[in-house]
């Protein structure tokens, strides 16, 4: 394995120290956010209830730093009780040895309500995230939030991008979302632990805002 790769004992101790240093940053933020943001999450709130039978948040347990389970939240953009033996069937190709250069990207378009579809293209899914970023397992930069069932088919290496706090938004989503293989995806995760700034963190949440606008990347 690359060096580059391979996080060290200091890009880990250097990273906890930057993250611990932005923690009243991501609460600040998010804090402010759902406050100024409240009355156009209740009318997202009613178009989903209105439109499709089923929840209103969805909830599902994801794999947070060190690999502990936590429940993150989303508006519910899939039809309720979606079948989720058939995104671990697609994670478990996507992640093994034959098909390691295919491109990590699933169509679920058939399952996807009318309104989600819409909340999807400008990621307003994600705006309940800011909860979980409050309630600390998340911060508004860091790796994407995986299901806890695709740790079964990590490799080893895979699991250094667990040494960082899952973010609403993050390096791969604004330079190669669903235009990579997954290692590339966990390379660009490694990558930014090893180096996290809070410029660098700027940089992605100016790019992410730039990405939704004009409907790329996520």
């Amino acid at each position: 394995m690359d060096k580059d790769l391979m996080l060290t004992k200091k890009d880990i101790a250097r990273y906890k120290i930057r993250e611990s240093g932005r923690r009243f940053i991501n609460l600040t933020i998010s804090f402010s956010l759902l406050i100024i943001l409240l009355p156009f999450l209740a009318i997202i709130a009613l178009l989903v209830a209105l439109t499709s039978p089923g929840p209103v948040i969805f909830k599902q347990k994801r794999l947070g730093k060190g690999g502990k389970p936590f429940t993150l939240y989303k508006f519910r953009t899939m039809v309720h009780n979606f079948d989720q033996t058939i995104h671990k069937n697609f994670v478990a190709k996507a992640i093994s040895k034959e098909s390691r250069n295919q491109i990590y990207r699933i169509d679920l378009s058939p399952y996807i309500t009318p309104v989600g579809k819409w909340l999807r293209k400008l990621s307003l899914d994600e705006l309940p995230q800011f909860f979980n970023v409050l309630l600390g397992d998340m911060n508004i930069v860091g790796p994407r939030p995986l299901p806890i069932y695709e740790a079964e088919y990590f490799n080893e290496w895979h699991w250094q991008r667990q040494q960082c706090k899952p973010g609403i938004t993050g390096l791969y989503q604004v330079k190669a979302r669903g235009a990579v293989p997954f290692d590339e995806m966990v390379k660009l995760d490694i990558q930014y632990i090893k180096r996290t700034t809070l410029w660098l963190d700027l940089k992605i949440i100016f790019a992410t805002i730039l990405a939704v606008i004009r409907k790329t990347g996520g």
